[in-house]
């Protein structure tokens, strides 16, 4: 059965610090916080890391797409504010590859990535070489990036990389290790669990709306998504890491100032390349003058992502037939030989970046800013826009420490867990032992009585993580709610509701909708 909080439990409870949204920097937050002593609660309207936080490139990239301006390489002399803004980034991005990478292994896949450079390209050797260079000092100490410029005939050694479009105006392939965050969905319910076990009240399904300033503090309503429980709490501090929902969540209280969000679309298709391609990628510059990879995942790759500002309905987020088609032409631009069409789609995804509104940059600023809303009558709240999954732990730290700032430094500390036991969603295994086919393993019987499933969608999704690399048939979906379903104490009736739902879910992850 279910181990959700009853929100009548909380109604007029007190808390330290309130957090309105449970994606990755929501989590890492609530976790820094309640391991410093404060009392905390995190509330999200959906699961844990359904999101923006699954919907990413998933690289825990070393940082050189923010040493690539666009439109131009001369754009950091021109802004020079720009440049600092991508060094920091970049810096920030090395620090969290090394600590993720050493800390959690089992969530991470190395993969070798090449940069393609062309004669008369966007970018010279020279250029990639410094970047490197300076990528370099900010990884000094921490797991090598192992750099290295292949040219001439060793290119044609390159499975991949020969593929290229244009061999005969390629001068170089710059070569580099990169990982990838194998499961972010996975890491981001990992740490509000987490959180959870420090002493924080962790809640998904629930809607968290700040509701006005009292002598305590803030007064927050509570409305559970899965049921009929509404609770008002007080709390001495809010913080919204509510993404690209930051702006309505914060409507009321910020009527006639500008937004602090702004949405970029990013899109992905992922396809099946030769097998001689496994564990190799490509990062480029698409026609557009913006970031291109080509990443593999499992005995896929995938092609992505779009650089689209976001306008659209913020709960319907898909790939669309032209998010498709675009990125299909951009596929075999690069890779004309393999002649890519849309049926050799195995499945797409499409997310929101929530990234930090910038009235002078049309695309939104990638610098991860934590906003204090003091300023706009909003004492003792804040807001964080602009942090990509890769770096949720130093997100966390700042959030804490920016509450420790006004609240004052809590007591005694408490070590964090950054990761579970679960098993690696690729493995058959894991499968049987959802539909009840094997004995059931450690990490079961936690997801069941631990892991605050409330939809099917929740275990195979985000607990589990099957779908992103593999396709379930009929009868596995079917077997999996039976099982789960039998464990979790659902009537037939919630387990064919559970199977519609999910496999409305799985319809947008797998093909491109209109």
């Amino acid at each position: 059965m279910s181990n959700r909080t009853d929100l009548s439990s909380l109604e007029d409870q007190h808390f330290d610090v309130v957090i309105i949204g449970g994606g990755i920097n929501g989590a890492a937050g609530a976790q820094q916080l309640e391991a410093r002593g404060y009392r905390v609660l995190l509330a999200e309207k959906g699961d844990f890391g359904s999101g923006s936080s699954s919907r990413s490139s998933r690289l825990l990239h070393c940082g050189l797409r923010y040493l690539a301006p666009g439109g131009s390489p001369w754009e950091f002399a021109r802004h020079p504010s720009r440049l600092k803004t991508g060094m920091n980034m970049a810096r920030l991005a090395i620090e969290a590859r090394h600590d993720f990478a050493t800390t959690t292994p089992t969530r991470t896949q190395l993969s070798r990535l090449y940069f393609p450079i062309y004669k008369g390209g966007a970018y010279s050797g020279w250029q990639v070489d410094l970047a490197f260079k300076l990528l370099g000092r900010f990884n000094a100490g921490k797991i090598p990036l192992k750099y290295d410029r292949v040219r001439g005939k060793n290119i044609a050694a390159i499975p991949l990389v020969n593929a290229l479009r244009d061999q005969d105006r390629l001068d170089s392939v710059a070569s580099y290790d990169e990982y990838q965050i194998s499961w972010p969905e996975r890491v981001t319910a990992d740490v509000a669990l987490d959180a959870r076990r420090l002493g924080a009240v962790v809640l998904n399904y629930v809607e968290a709306s700040l509701v006005q300033r009292i002598a305590q503090g803030w007064e927050v309503e509570l409305r559970d998504q899965a049921g009929s429980g509404i609770a008002r709490v007080t709390a001495d501090a809010v913080v919204s890491t509510a993404g690209i929902w930051i702006d309505k969540v914060l409507g009321k209280h910020r009527a006639g100032k500008s937004p602090k969000v702004l949405g970029t679309k990013g899109s992905h298709i992922a396809v099946e390349l030769p097998p001689s391609c496994h564990g190799i990628g490509v990062a480029t510059i698409n026609r557009k003058n913006e970031p291109f990879y080509c990443l593999p995942w499992g005995r896929y790759h995938y092609f992505g992502p779009t650089e689209l500002v976001y306008e659209g309905d913020l709960d319907s987020i898909r790939t669309t037939e032209a998010d498709r088609d675009w990125l299909l032409g951009e596929a075999n631009h690069l890779f004309p030989g393999f002649n890519l069409k849309p049926e050799d789609i195995v499945h797409t995804w499409s997310g929101v970046r929530p990234l930090t509104w910038d009235a002078a940059l049309p695309k939104g600023n990638r610098n991860r800013v934590l906003h204090d809303l003091s300023s706009d009558g909003l004492m003792n709240v804040f807001a964080m826009t602009g942090g990509p999954v890769m770096t949720h732990r130093s997100a966390g730290a700042e959030i804490a420490d920016a509450v420790a700032a006004r609240l004052g430094v809590k007591g005694p500390a408490k070590a964090v867990k950054y990761s579970s036991e679960f098993p690696d969603p690729q493995d058959d295994e894991t499968l049987a032992a959802l539909a009840g086919r094997r004995p059931e393993p450690a990490w079961l019987t936690s997801l069941v009585d631990d892991g605050l499933v409330v939809h099917l969608s929740d275990a195979l999704m985000r607990r589990c993580g099957l779908p992103w690399y593999r396709r379930l048939s009929d009868a596995d979906v079917e077997n999996v709610a039976l099982h789960l379903g039998t464990r979790l104490g659902w009537s037939d009736e919630k387990k064919n509701q559970e199977i519609i739902a999910f496999r409305q879910e799985l319809a947008v992850l797998q093909q491109a909708v209109p």
